[in-house]
């Protein structure tokens, strides 16, 4: 499984569907997470 971080992204136009691509560097394990909780509750994280 891979996380992907949208909220700095431009909205689309298309409303059916839209494509993406994620970095295979942004597995989620427990690293990863671990990494993610100590942005947000630096508030870092978006």
């Amino acid at each position: 499984m891979y996380w992907a971080e949208f909220s700095r992204e431009t909205e689309s136009d298309n409303k059916g569907t839209v494509s993406v691509k994620i970095n295979k560097k942004n597995v989620v394990n427990a690293e990863n997470l671990q990494n993610i909780f100590e942005l947000i509750a630096k508030e870092e994280w978006p």
